[in-house]
């Protein structure tokens, strides 16, 4: 029985030392599940006010506005080129109006450079219109014509296109579809770039209109620094005085003037008619006279260049003959006796007083003649020189005379042949 006792009490021992273990533990973890709950709760309250913040995007509505009329309000866009526009990143027309003609032309397929740029364009002239009319509204209140003023001045810091040297209106829309829609940003490019993105424009130009556009970006912030900003006040009233209405009535006085003046110029007239009139011919009696002999003379110069020795020769044989043949026909003229060989105007023939008959006559004397030497003796009873332009007889009664026909057309080249035709026709008659 002794053993049964023993084991039972080891057993209240461990039972006792583990129920005084296990109850403090319990107790604990009751607290502790207490305190995890109260710092979860207040956890999820400061949460809370952290997505009231993120409740500010509607504030962001109002830009979306000055984006401009709808897509589709552009000439040329319909619903699928819309659907495209969206699709590119161009979601709006303000969009579209700041960008490049060329990019969107690349981002569009089947879009050409020059219908981005009409749609740029077009984009960009949508946006100009509400301005226009939101500015035309307000202006009846005094309070908002002071306002539209500062406005006005607040606008010209920046500078326009136009007012750079060498850059009109054309010039403008170039470098805006090329993506300098300001100053400043053209002042920043490299003239290579505008020149290659810019059609039309050279390297040179567009150097110049950069240096032009960093010099105005440095007056004015050279004003700003000074103080002295306003300098586009000027332009606007010099356009508000009408200048023709203070024209008009000077017109009136000038015109009165010159009725005045044009009854009062006769009467000068003709005093100033008589006194050009005594000067005039003195003046042409002097001038004549040194105008002409100028003209008449010749004024040899040398030229200076190297004349060939042969060239010098034929000069001085030919001045040579010349001074010979003056010499000779002023001894016949005095009643000298001609040389030998010499033609004189006693062997000469005038053939002007003859009539054709005449020479027709004549004409038959001497082919007959030149006939009977070629029967005779078989060769011409003169010779021509050859290949010269002398040899072509063109005469057609001479031909007719020497082959004793009527009906031959064509023109021999030469003498020679002409014999050989008479002989052919001499023997075809016998």
């Amino acid at each position: 029985m002794s053993p049964r006792k023993k084991t039972r009490k080891k057993e209240t021992v461990q039972a006792t030392l583990g129920e005084l273990v296990k109850k403090p533990s319990k107790k604990t973890t009751s607290k502790k599940k207490t305190a995890k709950k109260k710092p979860t709760a207040k956890t999820t309250k400061r949460k809370v006010p952290a997505k009231k913040v993120k409740a500010k995007p509607p504030v962001k509505k109002e830009p979306q506005v000055v984006t401009g009329p709808p897509l589709t309000s552009l000439p040329g866009v319909g619903s699928k080129l819309k659907d495209r526009l969206v699709a590119a990143g161009y979601d709006s027309v303000l969009k579209l109006s700041k960008a490049r003609s060329k990019s969107v032309a690349k981002k569009l397929n089947g879009l050409s450079k020059t219908g981005a740029k009409n749609l740029v364009r077009a984009a960009k002239d949508s946006l100009k219109v509400p301005e226009k009319s939101t500015e035309s509204k307000p202006v009846t209140d005094i309070e908002s014509e002071d306002a539209a003023a500062v406005e006005i001045t607040q606008d010209p810091t920046v500078i326009p296109l136009a007012s750079l040297p060498g850059v009109g209106a054309k010039m403008v829309r170039k470098l805006e579809d090329s993506g300098y829609n300001s100053v400043s940003r053209l002042s920043r490019a490299r003239p290579q770039s505008v020149a290659r993105l810019v059609s039309g424009l050279s390297t040179s130009r567009a150097k110049m209109i950069i240096l032009a556009a960093k010099k105005a970006i440095q007056d004015r912030e050279m004003q700003a620094l000074t103080g002295t900003i306003v300098p586009k006040i000027e332009p606007t009233p010099v356009d508000e005085p009408v200048a023709p209405k203070e024209e008009v009535p000077t017109e009136v006085a000038v015109s009165a003037k010159k009725i005045e003046s044009k009854k009062k110029a006769p009467q000068k007239k003709d005093s100033l008619k008589k006194a050009p009139s005594k000067k005039k011919p003195m003046k042409k009696d002097v001038e004549q006279i040194p105008t002409k002999h100028p003209r008449m003379k010749a004024k040899k110069k040398k030229s200076g260049l190297p004349v060939p020795a042969a060239v010098t020769r034929v000069a001085k044989q030919m001045k040579k003959k010349w001074r010979a043949a003056e010499k000779r026909a002023e001894a016949l003229a005095a009643g000298a006796e001609p040389e030998e060989g010499e033609l004189t105007t006693e062997d000469t023939v005038q053939v002007v007083g003859l009539t054709s008959d005449e020479t027709q006559d004549k004409l038959v004397q001497v082919a007959m003649e030149v006939l009977n030497e070629t029967m005779m003796t078989g060769r011409p009873a003169f010779e021509i020189p050859r290949r010269s332009t002398d040899n072509i007889v063109w005469d057609e009664i001479r031909d007719l005379l020497l082959l004793g026909m009527k009906t031959i057309t064509r023109p021999y080249h030469s003498l020679a042949s002409v014999v050989d035709a008479t002989r052919t026709a001499r023997v075809m008659e016998i």
